[in-house]
């Protein structure tokens, strides 16, 4: 009995300190739970970097930064890194250490952009961004130059200027983010004095000619990096708006709309900067035959629906992180949002994004945005989801009397009142 008693008291005491133990690993697994999700950085020197789950996308790498649980409709994580020019230091917390600084090359190097390093060597820019400066450089990422098509890259070693176009990546003086001041800048490049398009948008988001900044304010002896998702030609910007447009098979339906418009002038002027939603040839064609022929013969319906799809202001694809109301230039208001199957505009897909332009950028979609003054009123009452009163329409023969009949007013009962009508009422109807 005793050795019982003293195998239970053993058996106890194993019990209570795998429970001890347990509990302490279990608690410090909850803290750096906590110091993961915690808007306050788990220390010194660190920014905060937003991960969205199930893609490769990283947004806001900024020392203050807003945080959004969703982005495109995917749950967002916060993932803490050193801010730029500070290391870890073994056995201390957050980033403490001074990271010393290199040249602008050296500092391509250590974030990894090989790439980028490979051509400065290749087209010798290599000694005049090592010893020479300063510089402000927007450095594509590796992934970047895989995408890139194949012209592209044989450009940034020559074009037929003899000029490399890694020169169009490379701006004169420091320009850190905070010098990006207005929502939308240009500043000009080593390439032949050609300009690069600065946009600042909502939640840390800065693009150059629609590319990305994924890094920005790497600090350098000689000046500053910033890392890009895209890589940058002078010839994506070296057409107006309305030039991409005539110049595009997919928008030749939107161009004899803007020519019967009369809006070609405008969207050729450099003196404003715009952004164009042109829906596709395909978007044209689903149109009811007598109202395609309409917009594309007579001005003044044409003007009504050309409007629609131009607002004053440039939104690249990477601006809608969220949802953002556009104005467009006849004074109506469209939802831009960034949904997980891509890019919506009310209802409309976003299916060519970025289609960058001198004076702007522009995006394909697949839908019409029809302002409702163009619309028949059958077409009209079916968008206000008044379908019992459309019921009654039908069965008293009178859709062809509310649309050809000319003007008309039509005072219509939503579905919910004529639910509360009386069945024998209603059958009378």
């Amino acid at each position: 009995m005793r050795l019982y008693g003293q195998n239970q008291r053993l058996f106890l005491l194993l019990l209570l300190l795998m429970v001890i133990t347990t509990h302490g690993v279990l608690g410090r697994r909850r803290r750096r739970a906590r110091g993961r999700s915690s808007p306050h950085a788990p220390g010194p020197n660190m920014c905060k970097v937003q991960q969205v789950l199930g893609t490769k996308e990283k947004f806001f790498t900024h020392c203050i930064a807003k945080h959004l649980k969703m982005i495109c409709e995917r749950p967002t994580i916060d993932v803490w890194e050193c801010c730029s020019g500070f290391v870890k230091q073994r056995g201390k917390t957050g980033c403490t250490g001074e990271k010393p600084l290199g040249n602008i090359v050296e500092t391509a190097r250590d974030l990894r952009l090989n790439g980028f390093v490979q051509m400065t060597g290749t087209t010798g820019q290599r000694d005049d961004l090592s010893n020479h400066g300063a510089y402000t450089v927007f450095a594509p990422t590796d992934e970047a130059m895989w995408d890139a098509s194949p012209k592209k890259l044989t450009e940034l070693i020559s074009d037929e200027n003899s000029l490399p176009l890694l020169k169009y990546h490379t701006a004169p003086g420091r320009l850190n983010i905070s010098n990006f001041v207005k929502r939308n800048q240009q500043f000009v490049t080593l390439y032949d004095g050609q300009k690069i398009r600065i946009n600042k948008y909502a939640y840390g988001v800065a693009t150059v000619n629609c590319a990305r900044i994924i890094r920005p304010d790497e600090k350098a002896t000689n000046g500053i990096v910033h890392v890009i998702d895209k890589v940058l030609s002078p010839h994506d910007v070296d057409s107006t708006l309305a030039e991409r447009v005539e110049k595009d098979d997919r928008f030749s339906q939107f161009h004899l709309a803007m020519l019967v418009a009369d809006l070609a002038r405008r969207l050729n002027s450099e003196r404003g900067s715009f952004t164009v939603l042109a829906p596709t040839n395909e978007a044209f064609a689903r149109l009811p035959s007598d109202l395609l022929d309409q917009i594309l013969t007579d001005a003044d319906t044409a003007e009504k629906v050309m409007k629609r799809h131009i607002v004053r202001g440039v939104y690249c694809a990477d601006a809608i992180v969220v949802a953002v109301g556009l104005k467009t230039m006849d004074d109506s208001r469209l939802l831009f949002r960034c949904k997980r199957d891509g890019l919506r505009v009310n209802e409309a897909r976003v299916i060519h994004p970025d289609i960058t332009a001198s004076n702007g950028v522009m995006h394909g979609i697949d839908t019409v945005l029809l302002p409702d003054s163009v619309k028949k009123t059958t077409q009209l009452l079916e968008d206000m989801r008044l379908s019992k009163f459309m019921e009654l329409v039908a069965a008293a023969g009178l859709n062809m009397t509310l649309d050809n009949g000319g003007d008309v007013t039509v005072f219509s009962p939503t579905d919910q009142a004529l639910g509360n009508i009386p069945p024998k009422y209603m059958a009378s109807l």
